[in-house]
């Protein structure tokens, strides 16, 4: 047996569900928001906890399309609804409920966590000196990476950054060393930034 949750398009509801950060994350991602999923969407719910009987999503795909990926993620948005606006007696419900929405929670914990990490690792490839040092080069003639890489100050040069062996250093030891295929990528980067694709040629 199911029934029928309709999640009902009130202030008060969707409020208290905008302050979630899972739900914020849904709909940045998908592109969609509460009053269009509330008015499209809705479940249907067994009408007791049996361990192999899901809560089933309904909605006319032709009047409401909704990606593929984000079928998933639009039914966690009514199953918060649900837990938000109905006050169930069926415990083992609830609870199975509140176990699947905890769960999801940690793991959008950590999916933003990492993409706060991917973040600070690509801020972190910035090399301001590094950059203005092959940007001049590029300036002057066309280079293959390897005569670049040939051409970086060596250490007795003093320079903000140096070649020593198969790394680039930084004098002031602020930057962790970089060896060819890093360097390569600076390269690669600042050619987008600011050149054409003829001005190095790829070697």
């Amino acid at each position: 047996m199911t029934c029928v949750f309709k999640a009902p398009i009130e202030s008060k509801l969707i409020n208290a569900l905008k302050r979630h950060l899972s739900i914020n994350v849904i709909l940045e991602l998908t592109g969609l928001d509460l009053d269009k999923i509330f008015t499209n969407c809705w479940l249907e719910i067994p009408t007791e906890y049996e361990p192999n009987v899901g809560w089933l999503m309904v909605w006319d795909p032709k009047k409401f399309p909704i990606n593929k990926e984000h079928i998933d993620l639009v039914q966690i948005v009514l199953k918060y609804a649900w837990s938000y606006s109905i006050s169930s007696s069926n415990e083992r419900l609830r609870t199975f409920l509140n176990n699947e929405l905890t769960m999801f929670d940690a793991g959008m914990k950590l999916h933003l966590i990492h993409q706060q990490q991917i973040k600070a690792s690509k801020k972190g490839r910035s090399w301001k000196a590094l950059d203005n040092w092959i940007s001049r080069q590029l300036r002057k003639k066309k280079w293959l990476q390897q005569e670049l890489w040939d051409a970086l100050p060596e250490s007795y040069e003093g320079k903000a950054i140096y070649r020593d062996g198969d790394e680039v250093c930084c004098t002031k030891k602020s930057r962790n060393p970089i060896k060819f295929r890093a360097f390569c990528d600076h390269i690669r980067k600042m050619k987008k930034k600011k050149y054409t694709d003829n001005d190095v040629t790829c070697g």
